[in-house]
């Protein structure tokens, strides 16, 4: 057995007793002699380097256990021995490390939410204002955050489009589902729910940053200031997060921290946060829903409007008190005067005034005139005799014209820069070709004794950009004629011509003349159909 099991395996107490043995009196000097260098191996390592080879055996006797030196060439064994070790140690280094992972883990978990010293603090109001920055960056900055084929510049362009992106709403609505879960668990006052709710929170703005919104926008991170605005202040509100878990919340949780204080300022800041719609009625809906009570939720909100009425009126003592004045005096004329009419004429501009700014187009309006206009006039709804479309030079600026000769009564309203003449060529663009079927049904028409209708129909086509007004307005304007009508009968002696063109080749006919068929003045609105002023109609041969 080798020296390093031997080692192992003895103790100092049998040692000494060998030692000190009186059976080995006539041994003393030479156990001395070997106790002594047993003690100077274990102690000095040069003389385990001087003997590299030298390993000690005992051999259990009665009386007395030799210590016999062994010298044995076993460098091979001592190999094999240290690379066994290594093995096993490495082997067991691997649990031990996960281990150490897990204990730190659960013990930092049980140092943020056991601490006994931690002092109980709401930090509830500064996350709800870095949450709400956040929130207005993604509604004002969603340029930086939309995909690349989306063609969105700001918000102004998506109510413009009258279509919202899915995105868009997405990120918002995600935005205010954090807001609201937050504040459900500061009611709750669950320090392990904010915990979770905090690493979660964490992981998918990380991932939505770094990953999935360079991927649809095709913009690095580094390069998009909205999205750095974001992140910087998205970190402010993970400090205070991690700040309100430390310090756990408070007790009372339920209040306003608008109330806190008495004057003016809180006061009005009060009035405008009552005014926000929709705003009071979530937060007293939460807050009943999270707060163990007895109250029904129509007696919470009362309670809710006591507890705002007593501020109000707190805030007035307070001024009443700093500002005193003696009982029964009236008023004096500078303060309602001075006050009062402040209010009134606040009051009178409130309702008057979008009636007064809209009743002057001059101010509001911004004039999207024409660029080009086409005609189709069809007889019923079925043939086309004529399709005209206005070219480039055919459109006209007001300022190359009088604009006093063509003044009247209902256009004077009318800036010179909102009025384009636009000229229409007297030919069709395309030829009118008659079928045998369709001309026999057009004879049938004509030779009835019902009423046929002349349609104009008219679009006028404009600049597409952010006035809210359409690209394409059509109307339609039809012409009645009569049964005994000069113009119905022109129309049947053409139909008979045409049937008969190849016998009368030699025979002329009287052209038709539609007089007052198109409205040579009109209105285009921003959405509506054109309107015919009734200031004379243009006539159609």
């Amino acid at each position: 057995m080798d020296f390093g099991l031997w080692k192992s395996a003895t103790n100092k107490n049998y040692i000494k007793q060998i030692v000190d043995s009186p059976s080995n009196s006539s041994e003393k000097k030479k156990s001395k002699s070997s106790s002594n260098n047993l003690a100077c191996w274990k102690v000095n390592k040069e003389d385990e380097c001087q003997n590299e080879n030298a390993h000690i055996a005992y051999i259990p006797e009665e009386g007395n256990v030799p210590i016999v030196p062994k010298v044995e060439n076993e460098t091979s064994s001592l190999k094999i021995g240290n690379e066994e070790k290594s093995d096993c140690a490495r082997k067991s280094s691997i649990p031990s490390k996960i281990f150490a992972v897990r204990l730190s883990i659960v013990s930092s978990y049980k140092y943020w939410i056991h601490s006994e010293y931690a002092l109980p603090r709401s930090y509830y109001v500064s996350m709800f204002f870095f949450e709400f920055i956040c929130f207005l960056i993604i509604a004002f900055g969603y340029k930086s955050f939309q995909p690349k084929e989306d063609d969105f510049t700001d918000v102004k362009s998506i109510f413009t489009k009258n279509r919202i992106p899915w995105i868009f709403t997405f990120m918002l609505l995600t935005q205010f589902l954090f807001m609201i879960i937050d504040r459900i668990i500061y009611l709750k006052k669950s320090v392990q729910s904010k915990l979770v709710f905090h690493v979660i929170v964490v992981s998918i703005i990380h991932f939505w940053l770094f990953f999935y919104m360079e991927k649809i926008t095709g913009q690095y991170f580094w390069h998009n200031s909205a999205a750095k605005m974001f992140y910087f202040f998205k970190c402010i509100y993970f400090y205070i997060s991690c700040c309100q878990i430390r310090s756990k919340y408070p007790i009372r949780v339920i209040g306003h921290f608008l109330t806190k204080n008495y004057n003016y300022v809180t006061l009005y800041l009060y009035v405008i946060y009552r005014a926000i719609p929709f705003l009071t009625e979530i937060r007293n809906v939460m807050d009943w829903i999270c707060t163990d009570t007895t109250l029904t939720i129509s007696h919470w909100f009362i309670l809710e409007d006591v507890h705002s009425l007593l501020f109000k009126t707190k805030c007035w003592r307070r001024y009443e008190l700093e500002y005193c004045e003696l009982r029964g005096i009236a008023k004096g004329k500078f303060t309602k005067w001075g006050q009062g009419l402040f209010f009134l004429l606040g009051m009178i501009i409130i309702i008057w005034l979008p009636l007064i700014i809209f009743s002057l187009p001059n101010n509001v309006y911004q004039p999207n005139p024409p660029i080009k206009c086409k005609i189709d006039i069809r007889i019923g709804e079925i043939q086309s005799i004529y399709t005209m479309e206005s070219l480039s030079n055919d459109v006209i600026n007001s300022r190359n014209i009088n604009y006093n000769e063509i003044k009247s009564n209902k256009i004077s309203k009318f800036r010179s820069s909102d009025i384009t003449y636009m000229r229409m060529n007297p030919f069709s663009l395309s030829y009118c070709d008659v079928t045998p079927p369709m001309l026999k049904y057009l004879t049938d028409i004509f030779n009835s004794r019902n009423d046929t209708n002349i349609n104009v129909i008219m679009h006028f086509y404009r600049k597409s950009g952010p006035i809210l007004s359409d690209e394409i307005i059509s109307n339609v304007f039809n012409t009645t004629l009569k049964y005994d009508s000069k113009e119905r009968k022109l129309f049947q002696s053409m139909l008979q011509f045409i049937s008969n063109s190849n016998s009368m080749s030699n025979s002329t006919i009287e052209p038709v003349t539609l007089i007052n068929l198109i409205p040579n003045r009109l209105i285009l609105p921003s959405k509506l159909n054109p309107i015919d002023l009734k200031l004379g109609n243009f006539s159609f041969q």
